[in-house]
């Protein structure tokens, strides 16, 4: 009766249990709810800065750098609140062309430096190695070629790894354009492992740089013929592109390497084509170059005043590119002024928002606190639970187990009783069986009694027998010896059945009289006796032992009778 109370008391005590489980998992999807707003805020928030981003990178290709770094900025702003760090990278490697076209060196190195620090952090190799490549063009611009050579050589080895074949190709492309003198053979050999790789590519405007870059090099090593040779491949390249910028560049390079062997009608025709695209393009450098190299034309034509003339016009042209700079200058401090100003503004957005974050996050923390305290609680009280049912069920086991000890103490009981009964039918069997022999043994001894006294009453007295009553008298004794034997063999292959059926069974190559011989000895009879029962020498007897002990598979220092009794 305690035992069943016990088990319903434990049952209440679990529902309730499971009620207040219940609870707390409502509560605790509740504070996971919260996270899951807060995730998909961040994600929404990482989702729009990197759309502000790419609008902002392509609208510093098209040339509109203002609202460029208007987007840039917006995308800074959430950022700063999303805590990515991969979008910090990304923001700041995107504004390197940006700043390179605003002349605004220092601060691209600033950045790409930042890049590649934050990169490293997060085991970002490969904008580890955009980060290198950007600066490698930043001190490329600034006539900074040794900085230039080391960063790109740190870019090149970590592509080199990555196996980033476009990448690797671009430093293949550019190195040519810093490297020193004693360098230039290297810069060649993978200038044309670039070029192989932008032909199949079909990749027109880095194809038409690799042959300009090529021509560079040839330049340098005065080799103007084939210079002249692969300015003109660029300037087929950049015509099936479409690219006028490249056009013009490429027509005055061939034009200015074409003064140079002094072919100056070729020569003009490429400089003047040139400067009709720069000015067409107002692209303000080739301008310039183009005019300087028409004053060479007309002083290597030995026209002095028309190349005074157009001397007088360089000079005037330098002047009011002088003038923009200056006015340039002058828009970009009050710009520069206008964005920190702007950045200032920003800034106190972002603070304000990352209280309000902090407070928020706060309060996830502190619900997230409560709700990993009911859980252990929870954990606790069942666990005291289970403690108690288990401890019930250890009582009903042990209840359960005597019981299915005494059910099996009954069972053997009354196998042991039927196993009495059943050697009590045996040997009463036995011993009748014993009696019938016994009768039957004086019977047959009666009978050979009397046979026994008419072959003595045919013998006289000092009368020597005759032979035909000899041989009548050893027969008899023969069979009443045998006789007596058959009944000794019967009687112990009846007693050790079980014996006989074990070595049958385990040792087949056994005779019969080897199986009858080791169940003499089995008995413990000594060699004497088995000779008696055998009706042979104590010799053979043991040379029997011997033999059997052989085929047993037994050594020599094996004893044969314990080996029998331990079958």
């Amino acid at each position: 009766m305690p035992l069943i109370a016990l088990q319903v008391d434990y049952l209440f005590y679990l529902k309730r249990a499971l009620v207040f489980m219940l609870i707390v998992l409502t509560f605790g999807c509740n504070s996971k709810f919260k996270d899951t707003n807060t995730t998909i805020d961040r994600t929404k928030i990482i989702a729009e800065a990197n759309k502000l981003i790419d609008t902002a990178y392509t609208l510093g290709e098209d040339g509109k750098n203002q609202e460029s770094y208007r987007y840039f900025k917006i995308a800074d702003s959430l950022i700063s609140i999303a805590k990515d760090t991969t979008l910090q990278i990304k923001i700041l490697l995107e504004k390197t062309d940006l700043l390179n076209s605003e002349d605004e060196y220092e601060q691209c190195i600033k950045n790409n430096y930042e890049a590649s620090v934050l990169a490293s952090l997060i085991h970002d190799d490969f904008n580890v190695a955009v980060s290198y490549f950007n600066l490698s063009t930043v001190y490329y611009y600034l006539k900074n070629n040794k900085e230039a050579v080391s960063h790109l050589t740190k870019a090149q080895k970590i592509f080199e790894e990555l196996n980033n074949q476009e990448y690797l190709n671009k430093c293949y492309a550019i190195y040519g354009l810093f490297c020193d003198e004693d360098e230039i053979p290297y810069a060649k050999e993978i200038l044309e492992k670039a070029i192989t790789y932008y032909t199949i590519q079909e990749n027109n405007i880095n194809l038409s740089a690799c042959y300009n870059n090529y021509g560079a090099l040839c330049v340098k090593e005065k080799t103007r013929g084939i210079a002249i040779e692969y300015f003109k491949k660029a300037l087929a390249v950049s015509e099936k592109s479409g690219d006028k910028l490249k056009i013009a560049s490429q027509t005055g390079n061939i034009g200015g390497e074409l003064l140079k062997i002094h072919q100056f009608k070729e020569a003009k025709k490429y400089i003047d084509k040139s400067l009709k695209l720069s000015e067409e393009l107002n692209d303000k450098q080739g301008i310039y170059f183009n005019m300087l190299r028409l004053v060479w034309f007309y002083r290597e034509q030995n026209d002095f005043e028309t190349a005074v003339v157009k001397y007088q016009e360089l000079i005037s042209f330098k002047t009011e590119l002088l003038k923009l700079e200056s006015s340039k200058l002058i828009n970009s401090t009050e710009e520069t002024y206008k964005k920190e100003l702007d950045y200032l503004k920003a800034q106190n957005k972002i603070i304000t928002l990352e209280k309000d974050r902090a407070i928020s996050q706060k309060k996830i923390e502190n619900n997230r606190i409560i709700f990993i305290s009911l859980v252990l609680i929870l954990v606790l009280v069942s666990y005291i639970f289970w403690i108690v049912y288990a401890k019930q069920k250890k009582i009903r086991a042990k209840d359960k187990a005597l019981f299915d000890k005494k059910q099996e103490m009954l069972l053997t009981k009354s196998k042991l009783d039927e196993v009495k009964k059943e050697q009590l039918s045996k040997e009463l069997q036995y011993k009748q069986k014993e009696l019938l022999n016994f009768s039957m043994n004086l019977t047959q001894r009666e009978e050979y009694l009397n046979i026994l006294k008419s072959i003595f009453k045919k013998i006289r007295p000092n009368q020597i027998p005759e032979k035909d009553t000899l041989t009548k008298l050893q027969n008899l004794l023969r069979d009443i010896n045998k006789d007596g034997m058959n009944q000794i063999r019967d009687q112990i292959e009846e007693i050790n059945s079980s014996f006989y059926y074990k070595l049958e069974t385990s040792y087949d190559t056994l005779t019969k009289d080897d199986i009858r011989l080791a169940s003499l000895l089995f008995l413990g009879l000594s060699s004497k006796e088995i000779s008696n029962i055998l009706t042979i020498e104590v010799k053979s007897v043991n040379m029997k032992c011997y033999r059997l002990k052989k085929k047993l598979n037994l050594d020599k220092e094996q004893d044969l009778k314990e080996f029998l009794t331990n079958i």
